[in-house]
């Protein structure tokens, strides 16, 4: 045991996992990245500096607290990871 979850925490998702078509796997892999912190704040920062005032009020302002609270979403992450500290 390591952390608080057992080592043994398989749930039998790679007989899942086996049995997709290859392109439905490849797409799954695909959308995981879109939650990737480097592509989200990529989109962030180009919504950021490019927003109009129809996306907005102040865009700025509506930017910068995006960017704050996907910094802050990314930090509890990192923080629930090292703390529960399961292995994959």
């Amino acid at each position: 045991m390591t952390g608080l979850v057992a080592a043994e925490r398989g749930i039998g998702e790679f007989a899942v996992v086996d049995a997709l078509p290859e392109a439905v796997v490849v797409v799954f892999a695909a959308v995981t990245h879109l939650a990737d912190p480097w592509l989200l704040f990529a989109m962030l920062a180009v919504g950021y500096w490019f927003a109009s005032e129809g996306v907005a009020g102040s865009p700025r302002r509506a930017g910068a607290t995006a960017i704050a609270a996907v910094t802050c979403a990314y930090a509890a992450t990192a923080l629930g990871k090292a703390w529960f500290a399961a292995p994959r």
